[in-house]
């Protein structure tokens, strides 16, 4: 099933778990602006009831954290990266989803605000490496060639100054070349934690892996900070290089200039987030090397992955399809 597929099968399972709870609070535009404008009126019991509802759900996913993921629940899925000059496959982004056997499919937005609040993202991220470490081992002894994989790591690991001690320990297990691992970077960390952030990305330099800063041109800074990043990729985020419709007049140069000052500075650059053909000519025109998104491909299982890739399903264990 493909991601808007999944993205449907979580929706109907949500609604499904809360549509109860939540049908006796909602109530109509016209109710809420009757309310909000009655002279003396007070926050509306919708929001503490709605506040209370998710706290509870949190509680309940909180509980189930470990169990799920000793279970197999938690899977990756893996979104294509597409060369836009040769019309290949040229690596995959890692993302995580978790396939709860009571609701059905879980999309990353409604866990993994939770997991960075209460720690379990560190678990997670350690998971997802390892799942990847295991399926280019997988790729590798049935003699097909790998394609590099991303690894999107969270704020408390890259916080941590021991990470790679056991991300290195689970990569040597598999026998996997860091050249073929990248981890991503969020572009708001080199505001948020500038030093913890170059640290990290020499860390992983001197180890070998390739570094990629997620969502650049997604802040009114990110042109500032473009010479001293020091990262193997900038990805491009879709606010960056316009919506569906492409204004040449306003955005060609600018983002065509960055493409050019990335590749003086030996970045790769990916567009994140494609949709439409307007798009992918557009940053093909300007010289943008990879694209990823719905326009080419959602993520897909790991079987998917691979029948798109080599033709055939490769890596046989279970955990690893969807």
């Amino acid at each position: 099933m493909n991601d808007r597929g999944d993205e449907q099968t979580a929706s109907n399972a949500a609604a499904a778990t809360k549509s109860q709870a939540l049908m006796q609070f909602h109530a109509t535009d016209e109710d809420d602006a009757t309310r909000r404008e009655a002279p003396g009126a007070t926050a509306p019991a919708t929001v503490q009831s709605e506040n209370a509802l998710q706290r509870a759900f949190e509680r309940e996913l909180e509980d189930r954290t470990t169990e799920a993921l000793d279970a197999g629940e938690f899977v990756i899925h893996l979104q294509p990266k597409l060369d836009l000059r040769k019309g290949q496959i040229a690596g995959a982004e890692a993302l995580v989803r978790w396939r709860d056997p009571r609701v059905g499919l879980r999309l990353p937005g409604a866990f993994l605000p939770l997991f960075e609040k209460n720690g379990f993202i560190v678990d997670l991220d350690r998971f997802v490496f390892e799942q990847v470490c295991a399926l280019l081992h997988a790729w590798s002894v049935a003699g097909v060639h790998p394609v590099p994989v991303s690894v999107n790591l969270s704020r408390t690991n890259l916080l941590d100054l021991t990470l790679l001690q056991g991300f290195e320990r689970i990569r040597e297990l598999y026998g996997v070349l860091p050249s073929f691992l990248e981890f991503e970077l969020a572009e708001a960390f080199v505001f948020e934690e500038p030093r913890a952030f170059f640290a990290a990305v020499d860390r992983m330099h001197r180890a070998g892996y390739a570094c990629s800063l997620d969502n650049f041109g997604g802040c009114r800074r990110s042109l500032e900070i473009m010479e001293g990043l020091e990262v193997d990729a900038l990805k491009l985020d879709r606010a960056f290089f316009g919506g569906p419709y492409i204004d040449p007049a306003r955005e060609t140069g600018l983002v065509a200039s960055v493409l050019n000052r990335a590749r003086e500075l030996h970045m790769g650059t990916v567009a994140e987030g494609v949709e439409t053909e307007e798009q992918r000519g557009f940053l093909a025109d300007v010289g943008c090397e990879l694209m990823q998104g719905y326009l080419f491909s959602p993520p897909v299982s790991v079987a998917g992955f691979e029948r798109m890739l080599f033709g055939r399903e490769v890596a046989a264990a279970p955990s690893f399809s969807a």
